[in-house]
């Protein structure tokens, strides 16, 4: 093995793609340098390149306090960040290996799917690769991500980039996937998974109130259907007010939580439901005063910073209508 000087692994990195490769010259602690790739062509081209070199090289990035014990250069997939749209139909998700687990589970359940177990805040290339990533025996207590992986993308020892075909795990012929999830990186660096996702269960609530007058109903109405609530009925009628949430539970539950906040600027009483007010659909939004603009921003800011919950109008891919910052 060689370890050639920063010139020298600039010359050699210079054949990928620079806007797709970030390069540290030199690396923290013994590293030799870092590398960042941002697409999994780019991360087998450098494998390759540092093949052709004979430069000694690992995967990252390291756990902090842990160094190499040899001058090598890390090869760091955080930057290896994409997560796909899930594909509703077939019930899965293309991932990339530098995505925290936890973080997969959030961008899931805000599309109201789960891909449990995903419970740590480890990046799922190295989940897959290590110890929890090893495929569950027969007859265990309980699934594992592994078992969820149905098709996998990552760069062999050659700089080869390996795609395996999305197949049934009992199809006949020979599972590579399998063969790669759980060597601890010794046959290939994983650099996606595509995983097998399930619904989360749906949940249908019918909230009623009773609002001190018709104009604070109103009030109430107009904020409620520019705060992006899962909402499929919403009707008033005199002081009362009924109010229909449905979709996956935790958008359901975000949701209820966000109606009882906003509902108590207006004091707002909780009531039985009429279900025979509910209209067959969501009314059209009324002019929207510099009042209601106000407190539509400020439920969209205090519960829901990461921006999950769409408005009807974003839900069905038409332009929002502006909203006061």
């Amino acid at each position: 093995m060689n370890t050639p000087d920063p010139d020298g692994l600039r010359s050699l990195l210079a054949a990928v793609d620079p806007d797709t490769l970030e390069v540290v010259l030199p690396g923290p602690d013994e590293a030799l340098a870092v590398i960042r790739p941002t697409t999994p062509a780019a991360a087998a081209d450098a494998v390759g390149q540092l093949r052709r070199g004979l430069v000694p090289w690992t995967v990252g990035p390291l756990s902090p306090g842990r160094r190499p014990c040899r001058p090598v250069v890390v090869l760091d997939v955080s930057r290896l960040s994409r997560v796909d749209p899930v594909q509703p139909q077939a019930g899965l998700v293309r991932v990339e290996a530098g995505v925290r687990m936890e973080t997969l589970a959030r961008l899931l359940r805000a599309e109201g799917f789960t891909a449990d177990p995903l419970f740590s805040r480890l990046l799922v290339g190295r989940t897959l690769a290590g110890e929890q990533g090893r495929l569950s025996d027969p007859g265990s207590a309980g699934p594992c991500l592994a078992d969820r992986v149905v098709a996998l993308q990552a760069a062999l020892p050659d700089g080869s980039l390996l795609t395996t075909p999305l197949a049934p795990r009992r199809a006949t012929g020979p599972d590579l996937a399998a063969l790669l999830l759980g060597s601890g990186g010794m046959l290939g660096v994983i650099l996606a998974a595509t995983l097998r996702v399930d619904r989360l269960p749906q949940r249908i609530t019918t909230l009623g109130y009773v609002l001190p007058d018709e104009h604070a109903a109103q009030r109430a109405l107009a904020c409620l259907q520019g705060a992006g609530l899962p909402l499929t009925g919403l009707v008033t009628e005199g002081v009362r007010l009924v109010v229909r949430l449905a979709g996956p539970a935790s958008i359901v539950q975000a949701g209820r939580l966000a109606v009882e906040r906003l509902l108590t600027r207006f004091a707002a009483q909780a009531a039985e439901p009429d279900g025979s007010l509910l209209a067959a659909r969501v009314p059209p939004p009324h002019p929207h005063s510099a009042e209601v603009e106000g407190l539509t921003a400020y439920l969209r800011r205090s519960l829901d910073p990461a921006g999950l919950l769409l408005t009807t109008d974003e839900a069905c891919g038409r332009e929002p209508a502006a909203r006061a910052e």
